[in-house]
């Protein structure tokens, strides 16, 4: 068992509960199914006894009703032909009802147990139907009477005996049936199983409740013991127990509780001779107080009155360092106005060389645009001369061809004529346009070097710029430097006269010292006995 003992508290109820659950739903389902089964046979016995027999024995006596009414129907005839008349009207109606309730019940025959049994009587009740209505009605259609009487006779009794052995044999298996399960409701051994599962499960119940309180008591036990110890001040016997649950953890605990208090009132012990022993270099420092207030007193008497003349001194500091600010920060704002000058001047300097850049950045494209026109005007001059040339072969062709050439010469003439002023216009173009390029160039020589100009000026007033940033810098900490002294003068003639004022109450504080050191004398001798008190209450204790 030592599994279980291993087991948190938790679990063990747990598996005690589940135990005694479990043992019940055992119980539960063995009745119940003992309930069920003999609910199953009750329920089969009924049916048994009220559809299957009722069936049987319906089919059984409306075979009787047949044979006596087929009987009756032979005697009438028999009756009639002695005495030489004619049945009455309808006599023949009884067998034909007779046949019609026979099908029915045997038609109500189910052949699911009795397979070749019921099969037998529904075919045999089918045969007597049919052997009547083709061996008998006939005659009677016809006034046979006698021999109709006689075809019955022949044909429909010898279904009656086999008939009746099969119902009986059926009646028979059916009853014996019942009887079996008949049997079974009075059979006792489920019962006795109920009841054995039902006497087991409620002694192994009262085992695991007794066992689950006894394991409770016993480790409640141990606990209890443990704490009796710590509440007799006795700290010398360790708490242990075998358990590993919750018991075993509170018995731990315990044990954890024990050191801590014993490692606690040593401590305490420790601390209180400890004490003791301050207490009374307390004692002995406090008398040194008593005297050293009273030196205190007489020289902070001195401090005060030094102290008034520093305040006066710092006073005259203070007035000259405002009007020291004064001057700087109005130096500082003349600075600040030239530097804003000098700013504007810097921003128009950057916004003409800008301005010269873009103008110089036009007549550069103009320079392109010149070439591309004089590329253009080449390659017209150049078309003219092959022009030229196409019409002086032209001439020449048309000279060739004599009379009939003679017009296409005088074309050829005037293209050569027009091709020659072509040239002539474009040599024309080519020098205006290389005089446009020659003043574009010099132009654009002179933008360099004005921009080069304006940006020297520009870089020389951003020096200027930082000449006068450097100098405002410079004013501005002068100003702060002037400020923060004038500050600070204010600040130590407000510390000199807190000064002055404090060395008045250090006087008083230095009497109420010797006084209060006088009283705190007592007090530490009254701690000295509570701490004696303490360390005999201590001794107490058995560590």
């Amino acid at each position: 068992m030592s599994w279980y003992l291993k087991l948190p508290l938790r679990t063990k109820l747990l598996l005690s509960f589940i135990s005694i659950i479990v043992l019940t739903i055992i119980i539960t389902v063995a009745a119940v199914n003992s309930m069920r089964d003999s609910q199953n046979v009750a329920d089969y016995i009924r049916w048994t006894l009220e559809e299957r027999s009722v069936r049987i024995a319906n089919t059984s006596s409306d075979m009787i009703n047949l044979q006596h009414q087929g009987d009756i129907f032979m005697e009438t005839i028999y009756n009639a032909h002695s005495k030489g008349t004619t049945p009455p009207r309808g006599f023949d109606q009884p067998v034909n009802e007779a046949l019609v309730e026979l099908a029915s019940s045997a038609e109500q025959l189910q052949a699911s147990r009795f397979p070749e049994e019921i099969g037998f009587i529904k075919d045999s009740v089918r045969q007597i139907q049919e052997r009547y209505q083709t061996l008998v009605q006939p005659l009677l259609s016809d006034g046979k009477y006698f021999e109709a009487a006689e075809a019955f006779q022949r044909n429909i009794p010898e279904f009656f005996s086999p008939v009746y052995t099969r119902l009986d044999k059926v009646r028979n298996i059916q009853t014996q049936e019942v009887i079996d399960q008949s049997r079974v409701l009075t059979n006792t051994a489920p019962m006795y199983v109920v009841i054995g599962i039902a006497i087991f499960s409620l002694v192994l119940s009262m085992a695991i409740a007794f066992y689950s309180a006894s394991y409770i008591n016993h480790a409640l036990s141990i606990t209890i013991k443990n704490i009796g110890y710590l509440e007799k001040s006795d700290f010398t016997h360790n708490a242990s127990s075998k358990y590993q649950d919750e018991f075993g953890n509170l018995t731990t605990s315990v044990e954890n509780l024990r050191q801590q208090l014993t490692k606690v009132i040593r401590s305490i012990i420790e601390s209180a001779d400890h004490v003791n022993e301050v207490m009374k270099d307390a004692q002995q420092s406090i008398v040194r107080l008593n005297k050293n207030a009273n030196s205190s007193e007489s020289r902070a008497i001195s401090i005060a009155a030094a102290t008034d003349q520093m305040v006066s001194t710092t006073q005259d500091i203070a007035q000259n360092c405002d009007v020291a600010a004064t001057l700087a920060r109005k130096t500082s704002d003349k600075t600040a106005e030239g530097k804003s000058q000098a700013q504007q001047s810097i921003n128009m300097i950057f916004q003409q060389v800008e301005q010269t850049k873009a103008n110089s950045q036009q007549i550069e494209a103009m320079i392109n645009q010149s070439r591309s026109i004089g590329s253009i005007v080449n390659t017209i001059d150049e078309i003219a001369a092959q022009t030229n040339l196409l019409a002086l072969n032209a001439a020449i062709e048309a000279a060739r061809a004599g009379e009939a050439g003679r017009g296409f010469a005088v074309v050829a003439d005037e293209v050569r004529a027009l091709a020659t002023r072509t040239g002539s216009s474009t040599n024309e173009i080519t020098k205006k346009i290389s005089l446009i390029e020659s003043d574009a160039n010099k132009a654009s020589a002179t933008m360099d070097q004005s921009v080069a100009g304006i940006s020297a000026l520009a870089d020389d007033t951003s020096v200027l710029e930082h000449v006068l940033n450097d100098i405002f810098e410079q004013v501005e900490n002068v100003t702060s430097q002037i400020t923060q002294i004038a500050t600070a003068a204010e600040e130590q003639t407000t510390a000199t006269h807190e000064i002055s004022t404090n060395m008045q109450e250090l006087t008083n504080s230095s009497r109420e010292v010797a006084q209060i050191a006088s009283e705190t004398q007592e007090s530490v001798n009254v701690t000295s006995k509570e701490i004696a008190n303490l360390v005999s209450l201590m001794n107490n204790f058995k560590l």
